[in-house]
Order: C-alpha cells, then sequence, then structure tokens
C-alpha cells in the first residue's frame, strides 16, 4: 500500500466572486462616467442654445428700440434736413449769373464761394476797359451787396495770326446778400417746377 504525504503548502481556491465584483463595479463606474460626459455635453448644448437665444432677444430688442428712437425723431429729422436745403445755396446758378456778365472773350481763371456771402473771381479780359465794365455790371445784380477789384495784371501772350496781344487777369472779390440770394433761387425754382409740369400735363 502507497502512502503519499505531500508537506507543500495547499494553494488558494481563486474567489472568483470577488473578480466578477470587481469586474461589474469597474463597468458600473464607467458607464456612470460615460453617462456624466454624455449628460454634461447635453447640457452644455443647451446652455449654449440657451445664451445664443439670449443674444438674439438682446439684438432684437435693440433694434426694435432703434426703430422707435427713428420713428419719434423722424419727424424732427425731415424737418431739420428741409430747413438745411432751404438754406443751401446753388454755386453753380450763381456762377452761370457771373458769367453772364462777363464780356467777350473772357473767362473764368478761378472761382471760390463762401457760404457766408464772400466770392471771390478771377477772370482773363482782352483789353483793359473789359475789367471796369465787368466789375460795373457786377454791382448793379441786385443781390451783390458789393463788388471790389484787388489786382490787374496784364500779359503778352501771341495771338492766331502770330502777332502778340495783351490780355489782362483781374481779381475780384464780391459780397451778397445772401437773404435776397435765397429768396431768388427759391423763385427760379418754383419756376422751373412750374415749366416741368406744364410739360409733362
Amino acid at each position: 500500500m502507497n502512502i503519499e504525504i505531500n508537506l507543500l503548502p495547499e494553494k488558494p481556491k481563486k474567489n472568483y466572486f470577488h473578480t466578477a465584483l470587481i469586474g461589474i463595479i469597474c463597468a458600473v463606474s464607467m458607464s456612470l462616467i460615460f453617462a456624466g460626459i454624455l449628460y454634461y455635453h447635453a447640457l452644455q448644448r443647451d446652455y449654449e442654445r440657451l445664451q445664443h437665444m439670449l443674444v438674439t432677444t438682446v439684438k432684437l430688442q435693440e433694434l426694435a428700440m432703434e426703430e422707435q428712437a427713428d420713428a419719434v425723431f423722424s419727424p424732427q429729422l425731415d424737418s431739420d434736413v428741409q430747413r438745411v436745403e432751404e438754406d443751401q445755396v446753388s454755386a453753380v446758378l450763381l456762377l452761370d449769373q457771373f458769367i453772364y456778365q462777363l464780356t467777350d472773350q473772357a473767362y473764368f481763371v478761378y472761382y471760390e464761394y463762401d457760404e457766408s456771402g464772400a466770392i471771390t473771381i478771377t477772370a482773363d479780359f482782352p483789353s483793359k476797359r473789359g475789367v471796369p465794365s465787368y466789375l460795373h455790371h457786377l454791382n448793379n445784380l441786385p443781390f451783390v451787396t458789393a463788388a471790389m477789384i484787388h489786382n490787374v495784371e496784364s500779359e503778352e501772350s501771341a495771338s492766331e495770326n502770330s502777332e502778340s496781344e495783351e490780355r489782362y487777369t483781374a481779381s475780384f472779390s464780391i459780397i451778397m446778400n445772401m437773404e435776397l440770394v435765397k429768396t431768388m433761387q427759391a423763385a427760379d425754382m418754383a419756376a422751373q417746377d412750374n415749366r416741368k409740369e406744364g410739360e409733362q400735363g
């Protein structure tokens, strides 16, 4: 009869329950963490959407307030614009008046207009007599308060037949009655409107 004696220590039995429990706990923890991450991202998206809606609402309110302000100030603005337009003087119409007074073969060299009613003109004349003649015509304009000559310079230039001729350049300063200018221009514009209506009719 064989007798076997095992003097080695017995191996502990594997406890599969603890291993399974740890695995379950890890799986549940990972699931909770993953669910928490998804929930956080969902909250973040909701927050961004709400913030965007809030910004949009604020902008819409600002636009509505601006429209209300424009509606309140629009009549005053229209009145101010109309008053400014009425106070403006057409420099082109004035220039036409001054050009019309020039003598034959005379022309403008320089023209400067100030809204206060001061005008500076430099013109070129074929003869010296044209300078005082032009000054006389300027002073006869109804809206001109005062006109004067600043200086006169002569210069020789070659004509078409190669003969030298002397021309005169004169500078004038003019002060206008702006109220009368505005009245005359308003009447002129009204007459133009009447002519247009007559042509259309």
